[in-house]
């Protein structure tokens, strides 16, 4: 990857240090620090004068090793490779990596000459079996209440791997090596108590260049964490559990120094539950008119939006309103507990066009567990309702993605819908919305969505095949060709389980119950709704 220009930028003298980290994102540079997890490892230990941090990111057209931005050191001179595990499409991503810089792949091949292979993120909470061949420590849950203990354990012990009994003792860690029968995952209780990144790293270019992060040259800011609202299939709504805030003051504090820090002028509001903040309009309110800063989020639940909250965020340079209806089916939204009608999604795109936000970007799934053809005119519909509105040409984007059952969710159970199946309503739509002059339609790759759906179900069995995908070059081709010798996997990722078999990541204890998503799932298919939580 090309020199960058970055602020905040931290670079040890590995001499003066104890413990040298690489914190790893399995994707591209600017993907990677979009995501506040990877400020948050670096700004914690670089805290510390005993660690070096540095970062790594994935470079998709090369097969060179991967090095360090801050000293350009591979990954197998590192005394610890860390990777922040977000989607399971990503786990071939970091094989590669590690692939690319000599670090053996296989935990058992590993010297006490080689790193610690350590994984957190939403998927090594979720289910890590997949990885398990491959990992030698999992962080289940959030890192922060467990991060010091991890790192002193490992300068302590000075060859980890040889002690790996030792880190039994930490709470949140799934070591594959040994034997669990249960591993509890750690969460911050009160999100006042932990520290939030504020000296983060702003790249110097501009918002064209291919460095540029996602949401551009603003202040990453987690006003909440978790969600109590329980929609049936979503991974962060049950391993997240539960909703928590920041206080305003602290909001406040958090931005006035990190903004100066960084030297933006822009914010960006982030957390799960973000629209359920109960200080949601002042903090914004406070951005914009008070301090004087651009502001946007990236997603707001219809039906929980004011019209003032609308304002201000027009005011501070936003112009998309982002929501997720998920289908235009009344039934299936009770059925995932999507406590929202067709009222409030129009209501909700009529107020942001009125406010000032001339686009809206909608996701919506298809093949959701029981969708019918009137399901799939349901949608249709509500985006030609949404369209008459008065949103000008190409100003409405959908998103449209294939449902993948999630672990630790009531639709866990589920199977995916076939490729057949999915084709037929991804075209339906776009034979039906694509000649609107309104309408772009966008979709995951069917072929890819299914790939994480075998992924997201997998057992530690899929080990062998993601070896194989990783050393083939991570290629579609190398994965139907993992698949056609997996095909128990494919034919279980459409095929779904039975609600009493046992399932991979039944281990792994998020603090929702197995006997509680069951009740949760038959409510799903009679269509009844729960209350949040």
């Amino acid at each position: 990857m090309g020199k960058v220009y970055e602020t905040n930028v931290v670079k040890k003298d590995h001499r003066k240090v104890k413990l040298k980290f690489a914190a790893c994102y399995p994707e591209p540079y600017r993907v990677g620090m979009s995501c506040l997890a990877i400020h948050v490892l670096y700004e914690m230990l670089n805290s510390r004068g005993d660690v070096a941090c540095e970062r790594a990111f994935f470079l998709p057209s090369s097969s060179a090793a991967s090095y360090t931005l801050e000293s350009n050191i591979p990954l197998n001179k590192m005394d610890v490779i860390g990777f922040s595990l977000q989607y399971e499409i990503d786990y071939v991503n970091a094989l590669r990596m590690l692939l690319n810089s000599g670090v053996p792949l296989l935990s058992k091949d590993r010297s006490e000459r080689d790193p610690l292979v350590i994984a957190g993120g939403p998927c090594a909470t979720g289910n890590p079996e997949p990885l398990s061949h491959f990992v030698d420590i999992f962080v289940v849950g959030d890192a922060e209440p467990i991060l010091s203990k991890l790192v002193d354990l490992i300068i302590e012990t000075r060859k980890p791997r040889a002690h790996l009994t030792e880190f039994l003792d930490i709470e949140g860690l799934y070591i594959p090596s040994l034997d669990q029968d249960s591993i509890r995952r750690t969460w911050v209780k009160d999100l006042n108590s932990v520290s939030h990144p504020v000296r983060q790293i702003i790249p110097n270019v501009d918002e064209e260049s291919k460095f540029s992060p996602i949401f551009g040259r603003t202040f990453l800011t987690e006003a909440t964490r978790g969600c109590g609202h329980g929609c049936r299939f979503c991974y962060a709504g049950y391993i997240g559990r539960p909703y928590r805030e920041r206080n305003i003051s602290k909001l406040k504090e958090i931005i006035q120094q990190g903004t100066k820090w960084a030297g933006v002028n822009k914010v960006s509001l982030i957390g799960s539950g973000l629209s359920d903040y109960s200080h949601l309009v002042d903090i914004c309110d406070w951005i914009v008119n008070e301090a004087g800063l651009g502001l946007s989020i990236a997603s707001l639940r219809a039906g929980a939006v004011s019209t003032e909250l609308l304002r201000v965020l027009a005011k501070g340079g936003e112009r998309t309103l982002t929501i997720a209806p998920e289908t235009g089916s009344q039934v299936l939204r009770n059925s995932l507990n999507k406590k929202i009608t067709d009222d409030d999604i129009i209501q909700t795109a009529e107020n942001a066009l009125e406010a000032g936000l001339r686009n809206a970007k909608l996701y919506f799934m298809i093949g959701l567990p029981g969708e019918r053809k009137e399901d799939m005119e349901d949608t249709i519909n509500l985006v030609k309702r949404i369209g008459k509105l008065g949103y000008e040409s190409r100003s409405i984007r959908l998103s449209i993605a294939p449902f993948i059952p999630k672990p630790h969710t009531p639709f866990q159970w589920f199977g995916q819908a076939s490729m057949s199946d999915l084709k037929a309503k991804l075209g339906m739509i776009r034979s039906s919305l694509g000649s609107q002059s309104k309408v772009d339609v966008e979709s995951l790759d069917l072929r890819w969505a299914k790939i994480q759906t075998i992924l997201s179900m997998a057992d530690r069995s899929m080990g062998k095949s993601l070896e194989y995908v990783a050393r083939a070059g991570g290629t579609l081709g190398a994965w139907r060709r993992a698949i056609g010798t997996a095909q128990s996997l494919a034919s279980l990722a459409e095929s779904g389980r039975s609600p009493e078999s046992e399932l991979p990541w039944d281990k792994i204890q998020v603090g929702v119950s197995k006997e509680f998503l069951k009740r949760e799932m038959y409510k799903a298919l009679v269509g009844e709704t729960s209350t949040r939580v």
